[in-house]
């Protein structure tokens, strides 16, 4: 007798028992899954979650496969929360990375023993002389008479009617010397022009600059230098040409000059350019104005001991920026810290030691007294910051300024190496953006975060597989399912009958 067929003609209770036993072994044989069909509930369990089956006759499986996928993606939503910390300590190296950056570039203001020290610089006529001072510049005070400036040649050629007229200067070369030495030449034939030569002078790209000028009237060829000073004064050398530019005197030619000052009416000092410069150690001048028969002006250079410790605070400051991110992100304060933060972060511990080290160490080749931050008013707090006591480093720097300035910055003459040059080169090793400590361990960082990126896309895959898999098994199930309730409910329909 077939069950799965069309079941006709049974007649006595005995066949249809032993019809609905066969249906049910047959259906056990056929797919072991359909067990589920004769249980009241099954539950199966991963990570913190529970997919519970109850009654699967005739159930609605998507729910179940839901709950089977979301177990399987618990593991992804693992690395996913790892993902977030690594992400995050990232984030802590970049910031970390930024008050390093800073505080190297506030060392770098202290490192060079010229720029170190502050200097105020005043000019009794500031529309006259302009004056600044920088380095280990000595206090001074001197009177200056400004009896020329600096200039560059200015000619003019002979005037012409029309700008783009041609055979007005006949045939030949005209040479140009910049300081005695020829630099460039110029061909001049019948079909040139006022622009043409122009043009020409320009394209040989030396030290003059040659342009048009229009005086409502009349034209002519305007040639200026473009360096101050008596050693490029231009000249023009026309050979079989009549420019005009070769045989120009005043008012149509100025020759360069040189600018040239009295220093307290003795001592006369020029300059190709209206700046001076070394002529008083560590400042410089700049001449605006010729100054009248007579007339001077004073300069003077004091220490500016006030600007000097705002540099080193600012220094101190970016250094207790990078000592309190260390701080907080290093020390227990009763709150577990975790893998999203640098607590037991061996670089972080190691920047924090080597640091703090080089606050209290020496610098070899100094006097005693002057050899340490904590001689000069820079201590460090219990915190690990600094303290800076500003009224303690004035009185140190005002007493030997060049001394405060060695404990900080390189002096090639003494062969001695500021702590400031340490401090930099200590930053640098850590953010160096080809081998630095810290750019290898961000690197390191996204590297882990990509490839956790890449594990996470490929579990995605396998999930969305699995689930399709798991649809075309419960459905596959819920057909045979659905045909031995039938043809169970047939046989006992039968059986009732009879």
């Amino acid at each position: 007798m077939t069950v799965f067929g069309n079941i006709v003609d049974v007649a006595e209770d005995g066949l249809i028992q032993e019809s609905l036993s066969n249906l049910q072994n047959i259906a056990a044989f056929k797919n072991r899954s359909l067990l589920f069909f004769a249980a009241k509930s099954l539950s199966v369990s991963g990570d913190n979650m529970t997919v519970n089956f109850t009654n699967l006759g005739a159930f609605d499986y998507g729910t179940i496969v839901d709950q089977l996928v979301a177990l399987k993606r618990t593991q992804i939503t693992s690395i996913q929360e790892k993902q977030k910390d690594l992400t995050t300590k990232g984030k802590l190296v970049d910031q970390l990375s930024t008050k390093l950056s800073t505080f190297k570039d506030s060392a770098e203001t202290l490192m060079k023993f010229d720029d170190f020290m502050e200097y105020s610089a005043v000019s009794s006529d500031e529309s006259k002389i302009k004056i600044s001072s920088s380095g280990i510049a000595q206090p001074a005070s001197f009177d200056v008479q400004v009896q020329s400036l600096a200039r560059s040649t200015k000619t003019y050629s002979t005037d012409q009617a029309a700008k783009d007229s041609t055979g007005l200067y006949g045939a030949g070369t005209m040479d140009i010397s910049i300081g005695g030495t020829v630099a460039g030449t110029v061909t001049i034939d019948g079909s040139s022009t006022m622009e043409t030569i122009v043009e020409d002078i320009n394209k040989l790209n030396i030290g003059v600059q040659a342009s048009i000028f229009y005086d409502g009237s009349r034209y002519r060829i305007l040639a200026v230098g473009k360096e101050t000073g008596l050693a490029n004064d231009v000249e023009f050398i026309e050979n079989g040409t009549t420019v005009g530019l070769s045989n120009a005197t005043a008012p149509y030619r100025d020759a360069a000059t040189d600018a040239q000052v009295l220093i307290d009416g003795t001592h006369t000092v020029t300059s190709s350019t209206n700046k001076f410069s070394g002529v008083v150690s560590g400042m410089t001048f700049e001449v605006l104005e010729k100054t009248a028969v007579g007339e001077s002006v004073s300069l003077r250079v004091d220490p500016d001991t006030k600007a000097t410790a705002d540099k080193v605070q600012e220094f101190v400051n970016a250094y207790n920026s990078v000592a309190s991110f260390l701080n907080y992100q290093l020390s227990f304060t009763g709150t577990v810290k975790g893998t999203d933060s640098l607590f037991g972060d061996s670089t972080a511990r190691g920047i924090q030691s080597r640091l703090s080290g080089l606050v209290t160490s020496q610098v070899g080749g100094l006097p005693s007294d002057l050899s340490a931050l904590s001689m000069i008013g820079i201590k460090t707090e219990r915190d690990g910051t600094l303290s800076f006591d500003k009224t303690k480093f004035e009185e140190k720097i005002e007493a030997d300024p060049q001394g405060v300035a060695r404990l900080f910055a390189t002096d090639d003459v003494l062969g001695t190496t500021g702590i400031a040059k340490t401090f930099y080169d200590t930053a640098e090793g850590y953010i160096n953006s080809t081998d630095g400590v810290l750019t290898a361990k961000k690197k390191g960082i996204t590297t882990s975060v990509k490839r956790m990126d890449d594990t996470i896309e490929a579990m995605e895959r396998r999930i969305e597989q699995y689930e399709s898999m798991l649809y075309k098994q419960f459905e596959a199930m819920n057909s045979v399912v659905s045909d031995l309730q039938y043809q169970g409910s047939f046989l006992v329909g039968l059986q009732n009958n009879n």
